[in-house]
Order: structure tokens, then C-alpha cells, then sequence
């Protein structure tokens, strides 16, 4: 579903944010080629199905091909005809792989991106977040919690352990962790690994606060999770400790942009401290810039200044892959589709 906040956004394309395309002075010409990156986002598997697969949130398996598999089926199948032409090392889908975090709509997800030629780092986001399924009408079962990040973790465990051996430098938070406020243990889904000198994070931005009332699964904020073992302390620990940090050489992740423009964005004080920390980090400009996606609108935002936070639309509806590329001088060009 498109993001309430659709209206809000576009119009701050007139003081902070353009749509991916416009001229923007953020991206360099990425001149000789080194390698590039794919994102692919917002594939929402089991969107417009009451329950997918078999009966029930924690089922099995099933729920074949649709409209919806197919265009991410299209999206792997143009990056896979991309590799060679534009050396793609890695691909990073960035959350909301799930439309109901029911676990044959994770494992049909997976079953999909697992034909990528190359490797890639699935992420989560707020559709992943709390499993439920539709049972007719405004009806639904859902899990007691927000339980869906131990599914994540569970379905992609194999895989998180090979790309450990697949992509330079790999590291994963550990998991579990103890929620905030007795809210039991967490599955953060925070990762980074190196490829050609650039150094690249993932990040669980994700709320497990529930919906409003009547509403299943979470909500669509994004959070810090300022507690130990969570997502902010992980992100600051890691880039403040890592030794190959460079002249914007760090290109940041998530599921949600991480801006203060309303209720499925980072709260305005959450905004300020990533803003402190990225342009305080070391001696030197490293953080090139933020990908993103959960809006389902391609767009660019200066609102950091010059690390541009680009947003990516969603694949479920147009089958949008977007290409990153680094030039053998560090540069970094977003604006390529395929």
C-alpha cells in the first residue's frame, strides 16, 4: 500500500527533496566503472491475498505464482541479465519482502531472490516485522508480538552464514538480544561488509510497536532502538571501531528513510543525533550517503546536506531494480534504473 506520507514527501521536494533523476549535486560522475550495487525494495510477496499458502500465519508453505511474484521474479531476472554489463557485485533488498510477515510469504521471498546470480543482503521492514493473515472481510489472526524478526532470522539464517564467506569483511549484530521494557528478545537485523574499498551497513530501523487499534501488524515509524544490542549502539560501535573508513566510502541501508518528515519517519530528536554523529565521525567525511525504501516513490533528499538519502520505489509495482555505481575513483552515481 502507498505510504500515507506520499503527499508530505512530495512536497518537500521543494525544500530539501527531488525526485531521483533531477539534477542533484550529490552525485558525482562516476567516470571508469569499478563495480555496481542493485536495490531492489518493497516486493510485499502475499500482497492482495487474504492468506497466503497454506492456512494460517506460521504455515508451511504454498501460495504459488501471482502478479506480485512475478514482478520480482522480472526484477531478479534483470539484474541477472545486468551482472555482466555493469559488474554487479551484490544485490540489497531492503525490506518489506513480505506483505504479512506470514512465513510461506518469507520462504516464497527467499525461494524468489535465492535465483539472484550474485549474493544478496535481504533487510527487513515494517511488513515483515508482526505475522498475521486475513481470515475475510476485515477480519484477521495474528501473532501475540511482534515476532516476525525471529522469523527473518530463522528463514535466512543459512543464507546470513554464507554470505559470511561470500562478501569481504561480513559482519552481523548478534541475535537475540533483550528487547527494551521487558518486550523479550529481538532479531535486529544489522549487518555490513566491504566490497572495492566501499564500505556498506545495513540497518533495522523498523518499529515493533503494534498497529492502532483495528489494524494488524506494526506501525510504519521508524526507531533507533537506542538499547543495548540494538540498532543505534551497534551502527555507532561498528563505524566508530572500523579501520577502513575512507573519504566517503561508507554507503548507509535501511528499510525506512532515515528523515523527520512524519509518522513513518524518524522522530525530528532521532534525525539530529544520526545528523551529529555522521558529520561528526572521525576527522573526515565518510558516510556517502543513505538508500532507502518504504515509500514506494523514487526521490532525493539533501536534508543531511551532502550525504544524499535516496529512495528507491517499490518492485511490487513496477519491477524497480536500481543501480549504484562506483567508479574506479570512488565516485558514487544513483540514478541508473534498469
Amino acid at each position: 500500500m502507498r505510504s500515507p506520507l506520499a503527499g508530505i514527501v512530495l512536497a518537500g521536494a521543494l525544500v530539501g527533496c527531488q525526485p531521483a533523476g533531477d539534477d542533484d549535486d550529490s552525485t558525482a560522475d562516476p567516470g571508469p566503472q569499478a563495480f555496481s550495487l542493485a536495490i531492489l525494495t518493497d516486493t510485499h510477496v502475499g500482497e492482495g491475498q487474504e492468506d497466503h499458502g497454506d492456512p494460517g500465519y506460521d504455515d508451511s508453505g504454498g501460495g504459488g505464482d501471482d502478479e506480485i511474484t512475478r514482478r520480482l521474479q522480472a526484477a531478479v531476472d534483470k539484474v541477472n541479465a545486468a551482472v555482466d554489463e555493469h559488474d554487479i557485485r551484490v544485490v540489497m533488498a531492503l525490506g518489506d519482502l513480505t506483505d504479512s510477515a506470514e512465513r510461506s510469504e518469507m520462504v516464497r521471498a527467499r525461494e524468489l531472490l535465492d535465483g539472484l546470480a550474485v549474493p544478496y543482503v535481504p533487510l527487513i521492514g515494517n511488513h515483515d516485522m508482526w505475522p498475521y493473515a486475513r481470515t475475510g472481510g476485515d477480519g484477521y489472526e495474528e501473532a501475540a508480538e511482534a515476532t516476525g524478526d525471529d522469523l527473518f532470522d530463522e528463514v535466512f539464517a543459512d543464507h546470513f552464514a554464507d554470505l559470511a564467506g561470500q562478501l569481504g569483511g561480513f559482519d552481523k549484530a548478534p541475535v537475540p538480544v533483550t528487547g527494551p521494557d521487558g518486550s523479550g528478545d529481538w532479531y535486529p537485523v544489522n549487518v555490513a561488509f566491504d566490497v572495492e574499498g566501499m564500505h556498506l551497513v545495513g540497518l533495522d530501523l523498523g518499529t515493533r510497536e503494534g498497529a492502532p487499534p483495528g489494524l494488524p501488524g506494526v506501525g510504519p515509524e521508524a526507531d533507533l532502538h537506542d538499547f543495548p544490542g540494538g540498532t543505534w549502539p551497534w551502527f555507532t560501535d561498528h563505524l566508530e571501531d572500523h579501520p577502513g573508513l575512507g573519504d566517503r566510502n561508507v554507503l548507509v541501508f535501511a528499510h525506512h528513510p532515515p528523515l523527520p518528515l512524519g509518522v513513518d519517519s524518524l522522530a525530528p530528536d532521532e534525525f539530529d543525533r544520526v545528523e551529529a554523529f555522521v558529520h561528526g565521525l572521525g576527522t573526515g567525511e565518510h558516510v556517502f550517503g543513505f538508500f532507502a525504501g518504504h515509500w514506494h516513490m523514487d526521490l532525493v533528499s539533501d536534508l543531511y546536506g551532502d550525504e544524499p538519502v535516496v529512495v528507491t520505489g517499490a518492485t511490487k509495482v513496477d519491477e524497480s531494480v536500481r543501480l549504484v555505481r562506483i567508479g574506479a575513483d570512488g565516485s558514487v552515481d544513483y540514478e541508473t534504473k534498469l
